[in-house]
């Protein structure tokens, strides 16, 4: 009878472990889709011009992109294109960004302010 309660305590034990596990990093992840205005690289004041991508970037961008769940995109030699079409239509675990949450023109800030994060 020992056994088998010592068994069933370490079974339960392990699925406490395991459950509080996945409760943190559920939290983590969670944690790490912020407003990511924390996040934005930047050791110099960002030039006029690019504020208002900046601003498009932390809001919908730097909690992925900065925040370790999208890839980096500094020193990334992305196409104008390229980043339309994928903030536009979302790329594997991205989702789009239609123009009812991002404009057109702020895309085109988007992409300016991305470029720019080329080094």
């Amino acid at each position: 009878m020992y056994k088998a309660l010592a068994l069933a305590l370490r079974k339960h034990w392990l699925g406490s472990v395991l459950y509080a596990s996945l409760a943190l990093a559920t939290a983590v992840a969670i944690s790490a889709c912020g407003d990511g205005a924390d996040s934005l690289p930047s050791a110099s004041p960002v030039p006029t011009e690019l504020v208002q991508g900046q601003h498009i970037f932390a809001t919908y961008c730097a909690s992925c992109h900065f925040g370790g769940i999208g890839p980096s995109l500094i020193n990334r030699n992305l196409s104008s294109n390229k980043i339309e079409t994928t903030v536009r239509h979302g790329d594997g675990m991205m989702p789009s960004f239609g123009t009812n949450s991002i404009s057109d023109n702020d895309l085109s800030q988007l992409v300016d302010y991305v470029q720019s994060l080329r080094r």
